[in-house]
């Protein structure tokens, strides 16, 4: 959807400011928000999602900052983080739910919690972003990882939990994803991950992570679309 890509890059780079120094978000705000509502004015249709509900949507937010094991390190900062994100979210109408430090199981249980509310039908959007230390193979980390066996879960769980068949009250809305965690210990190496296979579950479904598959989130890189899906890698 063409005209919706327009919205998602502005948000994205709302996002890219909000992880940056708050100079910088002050500096480029004005321009962010006079792009947003430009993207907001375009005329509906089949090209273009509806967002008009008083609520948009719900936007989720986990921020994991504390650890159980002594050798996965705290989050600093994190917080920080989270609370600009909040605050953005808010002011493009959304109902923030914010999370704070669940282990894998808790994870789960939120998201497929969610994903049963009734709510959903009136809604036009789903937000979900996860700040949290990640492994390599979509492993997103608990607050219990390396302490328990299902310390962990993975961004396609994550993803599968709003699919057409697991959530349809979401059926032709749109679900962004953004997940701020490595995927691996390397550094300093690109790589793309466009070859996706199309699967009409995953429709309406744009991810952002924080860095290309095995490498330790670093920078902005690109975005890569598949006949479905939108992948965006962000940090």
């Amino acid at each position: 959807m063409v005209d919706c890509m327009q919205l998602l890059s502005t948000l994205v780079l709302f996002i890219g400011n909000i992880f940056s120094s708050t100079k910088n978000v002050c500096r480029n705000g004005v321009d962010i928000y006079t792009n947003m509502k430009k993207a907001a004015e375009v005329q509906f249709g089949n090209d273009v999602y509806k967002m008009t509900a008083e609520t948009r949507g719900y936007c989720l937010i986990v921020d994991n900052l504390k650890f159980q094991h002594k050798e996965v390190k705290n989050r600093s900062g994190t917080r920080v983080d989270a609370k600009r994100l909040e605050g953005i979210f808010t002011k493009l109408k959304f109902k923030v739910i914010v999370k704070e430090d669940l282990t894998g199981d808790e994870m789960h249980q939120f998201f497929y919690d969610i994903s049963g509310k009734s709510e959903l039908a009136q809604h036009d959007c789903l937000v979900t972003i996860i700040l949290s230390h990640g492994k390599e193979g979509g492993i997103i980390c608990g607050t219990d990882f390396e302490i328990t066996e299902n310390g962990f879960i993975r961004d396609i769980d994550v993803i599968d939990k709003f699919n057409h068949d697991n959530c349809r009250d979401l059926i032709g809305k749109p679900k962004l994803f953004f997940l701020s965690c490595c995927r691996g210990d390397k550094y300093d190496e690109y790589k793309t991950d466009s070859d996706r296979e199309s699967d009409d579950r995953l429709s309406d479904i744009f991810v952002g992570y924080g860095t290309n598959a095995g490498i330790r989130n670093k920078c902005f890189q690109n975005i890569l679309l598949s006949s479905n899906i939108a992948f965006l890698y962000i940090s």
